[in-house]
């Protein structure tokens, strides 16, 4: 029996971090203490100028156990700052993005740079479950006025921690900020910035200041941050259902036809996803596939998606995976197993179906066993398993992509002796970290908003929007494209956001699978 309990926490320990285990050994063995160690970590994370990457990831490998050296390699680096924010990104990592008191207590409010990065951490990261200790008096610093992007820095921030956003103190910031968009406005139009990161927290705007941004018909330059900010903002917790007013304006976004506005409505159809409102009728053509997979992204939409969604992918869809799994966890289960022989045949659904079908047999209550095969299908193991069937075979995966292989194959040659909940969650992790599950609409849309909030018009951040002219991209102040102080934050800003592009557990509480 401790074997067996020994086994599946070792199990659940890879698949939550692959490299954990295996390195929290190595660590073991050698002191975090040891020089030999302490000077690899600086090789990694320190003395590199443009691959951060490889250090972040061996600290995401290593998990929190390096993180209090991460933060004692950094208190140290008084004079440069850059190593100051590589090192704070690396211990954050370390530690699931989860930023606590250790995180905040290493902010130096007489270091420009600090609030900064930490707000964008905390932006970048899940949404906080608890309260952070005087989480406003330290990411503000010790500024007396906030500057622009400071402000949408600061809410991008409080949209991640509940708690916060929801207290007097933050509305009481949000008054203060809205006299700082109108000093911006220059008595024409407000930040859309500003306006975009409050509607993103979930905060006040007076309709009078949103009004000018909401005229679809002639909107204003940058309108679409404002539109992106209130369509996500209706979506930040887990449960939150868009109110009518939202998803009427998401229908509205949904009808422009230029293609500048292709990320608003991408927000928008998420919205109408989340409502249960997607717009679909006999003489709607079929969406591209990317706007597709938004509507279909919650089960009970995709079912109204029709002939849309089919077991067998149309040949337009480039990236079929999250399309079929959102027929799969959308169509009564008798229905995805009947025509197994269609989905079954497509290498590039066959083991992404699979594991969502699994996924849906353990939350059902009453299954019936299946004794059908599919030889060529090893994930078919998972399903059969799940539906309480005797017999099935035990072959290793090797159709899926990298990035899950290893652990499922591990789940699978002890299933007999894994937990029904212990699995479901493996397998929703699984579909994470291939790039299928549904989710990943919400969550891509929440970065690129950040992204294009903070980064885009920057001098690191110049290669997202390259083929815009300068003045036609959103440029908040504080040294954006300068040499100022805050140029070391953009460029570390830009490589932190790319490094955490890649879906990484664990996975956000609002975007999953319900």
């Amino acid at each position: 029996m401790v074997l067996v309990i020994v086994s599946v926490i070792g199990c659940l320990a890879t698949l939550a971090q692959p490299l954990c285990a295996q390195v929290r050994h190595g660590v073991g063995e050698i002191s975090i203490k040891d020089d030999k160690f302490r000077a690899r970590m600086k090789e990694l994370l320190i003395d590199p100028i443009d691959r951060y990457a490889l250090g972040w990831q061996r600290s995401q490998d290593m998990g929190a156990l390096i993180a209090p050296l991460l933060f004692e390699m950094r208190s140290v680096e008084k004079a440069d700052d850059r190593r100051r924010m590589v090192l704070m990104c690396a211990a954050v990592i370390a530690c699931g993005m989860v930023v606590d008191e250790q995180a905040l207590a290493a902010i130096d409010p007489a270091q420009q740079n600090d609030p900064l990065l930490a707000c964008f951490l905390i932006a970048l990261g899940p949404l906080q479950e608890h309260e952070l200790p005087k989480f406003w008096e330290r990411v503000r610093g010790r500024r007396s006025e906030l500057n622009e992007l400071q402000a949408i820095l600061l809410l991008l921030a409080a949209a991640r921690v509940p708690a916060v956003a929801s207290t007097p103190v933050a509305k009481e910031i949000a008054k203060e900020i809205m006299q700082l968009s109108r000093s911006i406005g220059a008595g024409e139009l407000q930040s859309p910035g500003i306006i975009a990161a409050l509607l993103t927290a979930g905060l006040p705007v007076p309709e009078s200041v949103q009004k000018p941004y909401l005229a679809f018909d002639s909107p204003p330059r940058f309108a679409e941050l404002v539109w992106r900010g209130l369509m996500l903002g209706s979506l930040r917790l887990p449960a939150a259902v868009p109110e009518a007013l939202v998803v009427s304006q998401a229908k509205e976004i949904l009808k422009l036809s230029s293609d500048s506005y292709s990320l608003a409505k991408n927000a928008a159809a998420l919205v109408l996803s989340r409502a249960g409102s997607v717009p679909v009728s006999k003489s709607t053509p079929r969406p591209p596939w990317q706007l597709l997979q938004l509507f279909a992204a919650e089960p009970q939409s995709a079912l109204l998606l029709g002939t849309w969604l089919n077991a067998k992918p149309s040949p337009l869809d480039e990236q079929p995976a999250r399309l079929a799994v959102e027929y799969a966890l959308s169509r009564p289960l008798a229905t995805v197993i009947a025509e197994r022989s269609l989905w079954g045949q497509e290498p590039a659904v066959q083991g992404h179906v699979a594991l969502a079908l699994a996924w849906r047999l353990l939350g059902e209550a009453k299954v019936v066993p299946i004794e059908a095969s599919l030889p060529s299908l090893p994930e078919w193991s998972f399903v059969q398993w799940a539906s309480g069937a005797k017999k099935f075979d035990l072959k290793p995966l090797s159709g899926l992509p990298a990035g899950g292989v290893e652990s499922l194959n591990q789940m699978l040659q002890m299933l007999d002796r894994v937990p029904p909940a212990v699995l479901r969650e493996a397998l929703q992790d699984a579909l994470w970290r291939l790039g299928s599950h549904p989710g990943l609409g919400l969550f891509e849309a929440q970065r690129f908003l950040l992204r294009d909030l903070v980064l885009t018009g920057s001098l690191a951040g110049a290669k997202y929007q390259q083929h815009i002219p300068m003045h036609e991209r959103y440029l908040p102040s504080g040294g954006l494209g300068s040499s100022g102080t805050s140029a070391s934050f953009f460029d570390v800003g830009v490589e932190v956001f790319d490094f955490l592009m890649t879906p990484r557990l664990p996975l956000p509480s609002e975007c999953r699978l319900r």
